[in-house]
């Protein structure tokens, strides 16, 4: 999902297309997964939701969603499929997500294939601001790569990570950087993992995960 403003307006009608080719559908699973966890009336948030495919489920779900992203291309095309899907009430903010500051408002915040526009220095004010628009006891959900288990699967997971890593360093200005590990970004953020979801590309490897992070 995008960080960068403008510099995705190349790729913005490519996105969807793209991450469901690449990742076997297996990014769109994860916001499926995600989905079906939420309640009627939780006030959730999109953090870089993209072209709102996860908002349309939020929505469909019943509750009150709203999506910020700093890309107007992206937001056109979430604002279009938003439509398209009956919900044209979800609020849409174009804004940097440290502009948006709404301590304490949300029930849910999402958090998909986002952390990976962020430098590894930036991760920590990421996780804290985040985890300061929801109320006590919230939850923080994240949907990203994941660190694979053993050697080999390691360095497959590691080159097929790198891929998307350059191209979006070259096409919209996102830093290129390692695999994260984001359990030690949360608990230092003292939330706590209450579920972990791996998914599975092509019926092999389990190179996604979803998580679920509480807040205290």
């Amino acid at each position: 999902m995008s960080a960068k403003g403008s510099r995705y307006r190349t790729i913005a009608p490519l996105y969807e297309g793209m991450a469901l080719l690449y990742s076997g559908g297996q990014m769109r699973a994860c916001g499926a997964f995600q989905a079906a966890g939420l309640s009627a009336g939780e006030r959730v948030l999109h953090a870089g939701g993209g072209a709102g495919e996860d908002a349309c489920r939020a929505a469909d779900q019943g509750c009150a969603v709203t999506l910020v992203d700093s890309s107007p291309e992206m937001l056109a095309r979430a604002r279009a499929a938003l439509t398209r899907s009956g919900h044209p009430e979800v609020e849409l903010l174009c804004e940097d997500i440290f502009a948006h500051d709404r301590p304490g408002a949300y029930d849910v915040v999402c958090a998909n294939f986002f952390f990976g526009v962020f430098s590894k220095s930036d991760l920590p004010r990421l996780v804290a601001h985040l985890g300061r628009q929801l109320r006590a006891g919230g939850r923080l959900l994240v949907a990203d790569f994941a660190l694979a288990g053993g050697p080999l699967l390691r360095l497959v997971q590691q080159v097929y990570h790198a891929i998307p890593v350059a191209f979006y360093a070259v096409a919209a200005g996102n830093p290129v950087r390692p695999l994260y590990d984001y359990g030690p970004y949360l608990e230092r953020a003292r939330f706590r993992i209450t579920e972990r979801r791996l998914h599975r590309v092509f019926h092999g490897p389990e190179l996604f995960q979803t998580l679920t992070a509480t807040r205290p």
